[in-house]
This record gives structure tokens, sequence and C-alpha cells, in this order.
């Protein structure tokens, strides 16, 4: 609109901005180009800009190019849709260029090699790792999903999902440790800096570990070394493992209750009727027809349990109840068997012994806010409230059952409660949190009057030096930063020994292993006695930090990888088979490592 044509056959136009007329020969227009760059410079940049294909420009297109790409990854849609004639229009109306399908797939390919290096390259600089590992199989292919986690600086919670690696055939131990290594080794984990790799309780897994994963000598607290390092005495060298803790509590809630629920015949009996009533009902939410009546006569559908998915048995369970009195009514309608009042009795009875186990199983999930060290204060929790509940009056016909309930956690969790040494590392985590610290032993001197807190304090003590032998460097900067009097002050002489101590001398002795026992306990029962419950405790207790930061990064739960099977799933849809194993990874890795994009 800025630029009129006044004459066709002299090729003359007038620029409105200025009336400035210009001459054009044949299909030249370098003359209104030279004039829009000398005097209109914003009508000039838009002329580039239209040049270049887009309204917006290169940096547009750029960006375009992006938002499509993400949508392609984040909506798990296939690449093919770039040459369907409706999906090209719509993009058209934008006014920029449409890549192709093999331009998306280039592009998606560099944008995976883009996020592997932001996440390599940030893992570089941190010290400590957890890891989680599953499998998960569809469409008749099985592929290992593999989860990075760790804490920053400022005690942030990162994570990166790593692989999706496609695994043939049987899952054995050793194929399973084979993958891990070689996905360990490609992103720089080893048994020396991930701390621990969490996994359900599946036997493949847990042989892998048992096999494959790494022993540790035990440190000598009398005459510690700066050689005191951990004996490694297997090839694939797998870091320690962790069984999912969420996994074990939801074995509790089911295949132990009810192997406990059998010693007891009525009780048993009742459940079995209960909960046929109630698969009656959970079945009929699968046909149309049904579903209509049960929204027209509850208000809203229930919730039907998942095998896979944990504490949906108890979701469930507590949904019905919201609309017991309902359930008969709809129940008749559905032509299905009513519920008695024992039934209902029964299902209030085991939502109040299901809670405690749903919660501690809920929070033990979260990946955000819950650190290693919250797994112990936890597990005494909810062993506290099931001793509880055997004294409510509403729970007497089942007190047995609760406390048999109770020994069974115990038995899950044998190594936390009764602190074996595989729980050092949980036990100083524990501790080390500053908004728990000691505040748990008493519940745990209902189960071991035993213990005391000078015990707590030597083991969490002991496992504390352990660390800091192992990590020298960090360690020794530490002692000697607190050493800096010593080292400004160099007019005395004590020393028996003929070294040199002249003034001036910069060197520092090397602390011995009593100066650094001495240093630690100095440092960590200060830490006890502070009444500081935040995070700042570390401003003031800075020597600590680093043993704090790395006995908490591990998690509780293999719930990330899990969530990464979600974006498995859909990516992986019925008329997606044809796509290779590699690019399925690295669609899921790209849906899954939003953040890093």
């Amino acid at each position: 609109n800025d630029i009129k044509l006044i004459s066709d056959q002299n090729k003359m136009s007038t620029i409105a901005k200025c009336d400035r007329k210009i001459r054009a020969t044949g299909d030249v227009s370098s003359n209104f180009v030279k004039h829009l760059r000398v005097k209109h410079s914003e009508l000039y940049a838009e002329y580039k800009s239209l040049k270049s294909g887009s309204p917006f420009g290169n940096s547009a297109q750029a960006a375009f190019d992006r938002k499509l790409l993400h949508a392609i990854v984040d909506g798990a849609l296939p690449v093919s849709i770039l040459e369907r004639r409706s999906f090209i229009d719509l993009l058209q109306t934008s006014g920029m260029k449409i890549m192709s399908r093999q331009a998306a797939v280039k592009k998606l390919k560099e944008h995976y090699g883009e996020v592997v290096h932001k996440i390599k390259s940030e893992m570089a600089s941190v010290k400590h790792f957890c890891t989680t590992g599953d499998i998960w199989s569809g469409n008749h292919r099985s592929f290992l999903g593999y989860t990075c986690h760790w804490l920053t600086e400022n005690l942030e919670r990162k994570s990166a999902a790593l692989a999706c690696r496609r695994i043939f055939g049987v899952h054995s131990a050793e194929k399973i440790a084979q993958i891990i290594a070689e996905i360990n080794a490609g992103f720089g984990l080893s048994a020396s800096n991930v701390i621990m790799t969490v996994t359900d309780n599946g036997s493949n897994f847990v042989k892998a570990f048992k096999e494959y994963g790494c022993t540790e000598t035990e440190t000598s607290h009398e005459d510690e070394s700066e050689n005191d390092l951990p004996v490694f005495q297997n090839e694939l060298l797998l870091p320690k493992h962790l069984r999912c803790c969420s996994h074990t509590l939801n074995l509790l809630a089911s295949a132990d209750y009810v192997k406990i629920l059998r010693s007891e015949q009525a009780l048993y009996m009742q459940h079995s009727m209960t909960f046929e009533k109630c698969n009656a009902l959970w079945r009929k939410c699968k046909w149309p027809k049904s579903s209509e009546i049960i929204v027209e006569c509850l208000g809203s559908t229930l919730l039907v349990p998942v095998v896979t998915r944990w504490n949906s048995l108890f979701d469930a369970v507590t949904k019905l109840l919201w609309a017991k009195d309902k359930l008969n009514p709809l129940c008749e309608r559905l032509s299905l068997s009513q519920f008695s009042p024992s039934d209902l009795q029964y299902l209030e009875m085991y939502q109040l012994l299901m809670g405690p186990i749903a919660r501690a199983l809920d929070y033990l999930q979260g990946e955000n806010n819950v650190n290693y060290g919250c797994l112990i204060p936890t597990l005494m929790t909810l062993s506290n409230r099931l001793n509880k509940l055997q004294n409510k009056p509403e729970m007497q016909q089942v007190s047995s059952v609760v406390a048999k309930l109770e020994q069974c956690l115990r038995d899950r969790f044998d190594a936390f409660f009764t602190l074996k040494p595989e729980a050092n590392i949980a036990l100083a985590a524990t501790v080390l949190t500053p908004d728990i610290k000691m505040s748990w032993i008493k519940v745990l001197q209902r189960i071991k009057p035993e213990v005391t807190a000078a015990d707590i304090s030597t083991r969490v003590l002991n496992t504390i030096c352990d660390f800091y032998v192992k990590d020298n460097r960090a360690f020794n900067a530490q002692i000697l930063k607190s050493n800096e009097l010593f080292a400004n002050n160099r007019h005395f002489d004590f020393d028996l020994n003929d070294t040199d101590n002249e003034e001036g001398t910069n060197a520092i002795p090397e602390p011995s292993a009593s100066d650094r026992r001495a240093f630690l306990t100095h440092h960590f029962f200060c830490y006890l006695n502070d009444n500081s419950r935040t995070d700042d405790t570390w401003v003031k207790h800075c020597s600590l930090k680093e043993a704090f930061v790395a006995f908490n990064t591990p998690l509780t739960s293999s719930a990330p990888v899990e969530r990464l099977f979600s974006f498995a799933e859909i990516v992986n849809s019925p008329r997606r088979q044809s796509m290779s194993d590699l690019s399925f990874e690295k669609l899921v890795l790209l849906k899954a490592n939003s953040k890093w994009s």
C-alpha cells in the first residue's frame, strides 16, 4: 500500500510516504530497494522480511519451526502429519514456510542431540546422583527406562530421563546389568558417583544388583587413612540398590494383607463377599449404559482399581464410601447384589486401616520435596499410626490384624527398623535433615528399647567420616579453611621434629585421621544443638553440607521412571508400530525432557 503504480507503460511508481516518483526498468526493482534503504528503514525491513518468505523475518521462522517441533513432541504426533493436506492448510494461514517431513526428522534428531548435550553439561558439574530403572512392555516390545536425579548447590532437585532402551528376549539379570552399565557409561555415571539406583522388587532387578553391584570393604574408624577407599569386586560395577519403597508398601497393602486375612477365617469371608460386590459394581463401569446409570444415580463416575496403579484400590473404596447412601439404590437399578450393613462397616474399617499406608505411599512417590532422609521418619510414622489404630474402639475386632500388618511392615523394611549396616546412608540422611534430626528415635525405641541417641549419633558420625575419607579433596578444603589462624601464625614452633617451619612458609600440615574426626565431631554436634530447622542451617554448618547433599540425593521410589513410561504409552500407539526403536526412544525422551528443551 506504500508503493503505487502510476504509469504501467514507463514502469513509474510513487512512494506514498514521500510522494517520490521512481522509475523501474523491466522487472528490476533495485531503484525502489535503494530508496527504501536510504529513506525508509522501516519499509526496507518489511521488504526484507517479505523477501525471506515470512512476514516476521528469519528469526520468526526459526521460532515457528521450534514451536512446531515442540507441538509434535508434546502431542506425540506422528511426523507424517506434516504431509497431511488439512494440517498444511492450517499452518499456511500463519504465513510461515512449512517444513517437510524429512526436514522435521532431521531437526528432531538435531534437537535431541542438543537436549542430551545440555543434560550432560549440567551433569558434568554434579558429584552425586540417584538413578531409577524399570522395564515396560507394549505392542510386543520391551524397553528399559532409566532416569537420573540430583540436588543442586541450592538444594533444588533436578532430574532427566536418560534412556528408554529396547531390551530383547528374556529380561535376565545379566542383560539388565549390561544395559544399565552401558547407559551409565554414556552419561559419565558409575558406582562411585551414583549413590543408589532405585527399582521395583522384581527378582530380575534384585539379582542384577546382587550379582553385578559394587561391594565395599568396611572402613576402620580407629585408624582411618586416605587409602581406605572402597574396593569393588565385580566387573560391571552397578551402584548400590534400593528397592522401591512405594512398591514395597503396595505389597504390604495387597499381598501381605490378604495373607493375614487368610488366618482370620470369619474376617476373610467378610472381605471376600464385600469385595465381590465391589468388583461387580466396578465391572459395570466399563459398559456405556451402566456408566450412564451410575452418573445419574451418584452424580459422578466411580473410580476403578488398576493393578499397576498403586493406591487405586484404596481410592476406589474411598469413592464408594463417599456415595454409600446411594449404593443400594444404584445396585438395584443395575441388578446387582446390595451392600449389607456389615459390608459397609468392613469397607469403613478397610479405609481406616489402609489410610496411613496410602498416605505414606503417596508421600514417598514424591520427586521434588522428598529426599532419602524422609524414608526412616515416614516408616516410623506409619508404624506409630498402625500401633495407635489397635487401640481405637472401632478397630477392636481387627486389632490382631493391625498388629500383624505392623509386623509385616517391620519385616519388609527390616534393615531400617533394626538399623542394619545397609541403612547407614538412610540413617545419616535422616539425622542431617534439619527439621527431623533425632525427633523420630522415641518411636524406634518402642520397638528397640536398647537404642539410644548416643548410638545413633555415633553411627551417623562414622558414616560422615567414611564419606569424607572417600572425598578427601572436599574434606581437606573444609579443614584447611578452618585452619587459617594456624596458617597465619608462624611465630611459634612446637614441632619436635626437624621440619621446615620458618616464617613465610605457607605449607600447612596434612590433617591426620584423628584431626579429621575431631573436626567433624565438633561440627556435627554443633549442628545437632542448633535449633534451626530450615535449609539456612547449611550456611552456618557448611562443613556438613556436602554430606547432606550426598546422603539425601537418593529418591525413595521408582515413580519417576513409571512416569516416563506414561509418555511411552502415548508415543507407542498401535498405528506407529513401524517406528524404529531408536526413533521411539528419542521421541519418548524428548517428551519426558521437555524442561530441558
